[in-house]
């Protein structure tokens, strides 16, 4: 298991982000929360490595119609020595 702080900035807001983020993490296993603030979005998610770095590699391009300046992930934590993932 990892832990995954992932921040996306833009315009996500009035598009459906978070419920797509929502929705995104529970089929790929993932328990966390994502809420708004006016940066953006802020996701918290546990789970396998594999799903985590899914998931971020999918909030680079999905959903359409979100404007975001980027998907990053602050923090990761649980994974093996070298297994960084995309930031």
């Amino acid at each position: 298991m990892i832990h995954a702080h992932i921040r996306v900035t833009g315009q996500v807001q009035g598009v459906g982000f978070r419920p797509f983020v929502f929705k995104l993490a529970h089929e790929l296993g993932l328990v966390g929360w994502v809420c708004n603030d006016s940066e953006g979005v802020e996701i918290a998610v546990e789970g396998e490595p594999a799903q985590v770095m899914r998931l971020i590699e999918r909030l680079q391009t999905e959903p359409q119609g979100a404007d975001r300046h980027g998907a990053r992930h602050g923090h990761l934590s649980g994974l093996p020595q070298g297994n960084v993932g995309p930031g």
